[in-house]
């Protein structure tokens, strides 16, 4: 993925977004002679607008700068050998394993069937469940950021993906996660700057059965 080109993108927007601020509070009178109070009201809202948009393109560029620096932190070598001890989960709602809104509410987590940790989706393409995950504690819950699957239509989030961004400081103890959807309409979870759909991912703590644990892990 090309951080380098998304992040120099964002700087522009920051530069462009700066220099109508500074316009702005010049107009307000913060930076010279003050206007009519009509002008500083219609100025000022202006003002915050840009300062919100100034402060996402902002938060944007801190998202991919670290994303960047997992993947070159995290090698495929050691997601592998993570992969072994973090296993996906996904709910069983009615019979059936769900990825949608709602299921977190009103499903069961299971555990999956082995699939390859990259170049597929379990949610995608939900494999048979095993068993019911039991004895599971919510340890974090976060906002994650998944790659296009060739087109920015399809949602298939990787459990290479949880891994890459489980927070360092829980890497230890977590031994499953799921992902958590609020939408239906796949457009509500892109984010057309990161070229990325975000979603919740929630990391569990506890034990992981043995055969689970002893599932082999594909690429």
């Amino acid at each position: 993925m090309n951080y380098n080109e998304k992040i120099y993108r964002l700087e522009l927007r920051c530069q462009d977004l700066t220099k109508q601020k500074e316009t702005l509070l010049r107009k307000i009178g913060l930076r010279g002679a003050i206007p009519h109070p009509r002008q500083i009201s219609h100025y000022a809202a202006k003002a915050r607008e840009v300062m919100r948009h100034l402060s996402e393109a902002r938060s944007k560029i801190k998202i991919l700068k670290y994303l960047e620096k997992q993947e070159k932190r995290m090698p495929k070598e050691k997601i592998l050998e993570l992969a072994k001890k973090i296993k996906p989960l996904m709910r069983m709602v009615d019979g059936q394993l769900m990825f949608a809104p709602k299921a977190e509410e009103k499903g069961v987590l299971y555990w999956l069937e082995s699939q390859p940790i990259h170049c597929s989706s379990f949610t995608f393409a939900a494999t048979g469940a095993i068993r019911e995950a039991e004895g599971l504690q919510e340890i974090a819950r976060i906002q994650t950021y998944h790659k296009y699957a060739g087109f920015y239509g399809f949602l298939k989030p990787s459990v290479d993906d949880a891994i890459l961004q489980c927070p360092k400081n829980i890497l230890d103890k977590v031994c499953a996660f799921e992902f958590v959807v609020s939408s239906f309409n796949v457009a509500n979870t892109i984010d057309p700057d990161l070229e990325m759909h975000r979603l919740v991912t929630v990391y569990y703590t506890g034990k992981l059965p043995d055969d689970i644990a002893k599932q082999k892990v594909q690429w």
